[in-house]
């Protein structure tokens, strides 16, 4: 196994534990024999890219764990309530550090990748629930889903309650409120989504 994935398996783990920082990526270089500066030169862009690569993970395990039979069925809300709901699970061993790495995912210099990251995986979603739509709708649907996903995932970060049940039913809540169809707002979501939706979780992490 290379240098960079050995590091990247023990980097996974330690962030359970001790959050995201650079002394985390040190600390995971040194356990597989390296030099401190081993883990910062592997990852000149620090911990945001174990985020990042998690991230990537979890949109690949849905494929392989939702299957078609489990969406036959179900109406459109409850395709995507499961599909997101599976997605959001993956993360439930991370937390509560996942915060942490939500804020790097703030930072001026990740909002871009973390920003595609999500939109592939909410592009995915929509594959899997078998979505036809072309157009202004595609866009619209991937953006509204996108902020479904983000604003639960600020939720679940928090959440005390047993089970997540809090986190489910703000979700439940959270799809109940959208529209998947309408698409006359799409020109201004990119605004909405990605200079608002900033504004919001950077205000909101500030608390």
């Amino acid at each position: 196994m290379a240098a960079r994935d050995k590091v990247i398996q023990t980097a996974k783990e330690l962030v359970k534990k001790v959050g995201w920082s650079d002394q985390m990526l040190v600390s995971a270089a040194t356990q597989n024999g390296y030099s401190p500066a081993m883990g910062r030169a592997l990852f000149p862009n620090g911990p945001i890219e174990i985020a990042e690569l998690l991230m990537k993970e979890w949109e690949d395990q849905l494929s392989v764990d939702v299957k078609l039979e489990e969406l036959e069925n179900k109406q459109l809300d409850e395709q995507v309530f499961y599909v997101l709901q599976k997605r959001l699970s993956y993360e439930i061993p991370y937390l509560p550090n996942w915060e942490q790495a939500m804020k790097l995912g703030l930072l001026p210099p990740n909002v871009s990748t973390v920003y595609n990251r999500l939109f592939s995986t909410m592009n995915t979603v929509w594959d899997m629930v078998g979505d036809k739509s072309e157009g202004n709708t595609w866009y619209y649907k991937r953006f509204i889903v996108g902020q479904i996903f983000v604003a639960t995932e600020t939720f679940m970060v928090r959440d005390a309650s047993s089970n997540f049940e809090g986190t489910w039913d703000f979700l439940h809540q959270q799809i109940e409120n959208k529209t998947f169809e309408d698409a006359t707002e799409t020109l201004g979501l990119y605004s909405t989504y990605g200079n608002l939706g900033y504004k919001f979780l950077a205000n909101y992490f500030k608390s």
